[in-house]
């Protein structure tokens, strides 16, 4: 089963979705994500947020005056992998800031690789620099904090990102896909 325009709560924030994916389901979907992941595909990560937000932005109450898109960090620091392109395609469509706060701490190696338990191990800290800047712009109530990712499987990586930036009540997570399968085939 395929939906689109999906949102899931999770136990302290929402996390919004372009579609759920089932890799063993939908190949066209695995294959577009696999294209995604490619070199320069600025382009397409554009028309993916574009297709996002017509399914989500109407959530946006007036209320909210700022969009704050902090992307869950590449695995190298200074990359500008998937979750940044995603982000800056976000904050740009929505005339948001592009705020890249998170830094890892987590063990190296592949997310994809891990299964659930091991998946919580994911730890992420606040830049330093940018600590000060975070916490004030968080306490208006007019912004709304969005951490971005490409794919939200297990809801690990979006709760450490949650809980490095102080576990804020107006916080959502944007992803392109919720994974509802584990790559040894486990469900979520």
């Amino acid at each position: 089963m395929v939906s689109d325009g999906v949102v899931k709560i999770f136990t302290h924030f929402k996390a919004r979705f372009a579609w759920t994916w089932a890799p063993e389901e939908s190949l066209a979907k695995r294959d577009l994500l696999l294209l995604l992941k490619g070199p320069l595909q600025d382009r397409l990560w554009k028309d993916m947020a574009e297709r996002f937000l017509s399914q989500h932005l109407s959530h946006l109450d007036n209320r909210y005056r700022e969009i704050l898109v902090v992307p869950i960090p590449a695995k190298a620091p200074g990359q500008r992998d998937h979750a940044m392109l995603w982000a800056e395609s976000l904050a740009d469509l929505t005339g948001g800031s592009l705020f890249p706060a998170l830094i890892s701490n987590s063990p190296t190696g592949e997310q994809k690789q891990r299964d659930r338990e091991a998946r919580r191990a994911v730890h992420f800290g606040v830049e330093k620099s940018l600590r000060k800047e975070l916490l004030q712009r968080l306490k208006s109530p007019q912004t709304q904090l969005v951490v971005a990712d490409d794919v939200v499987t297990s809801g690990s990586t979006a709760t450490a990102a949650w809980m490095a930036l102080g576990r804020p009540k107006s916080c959502e997570i944007w992803a392109l896909a919720y994974r509802t399968t584990l790559r040894n085939g486990g469900k979520i």
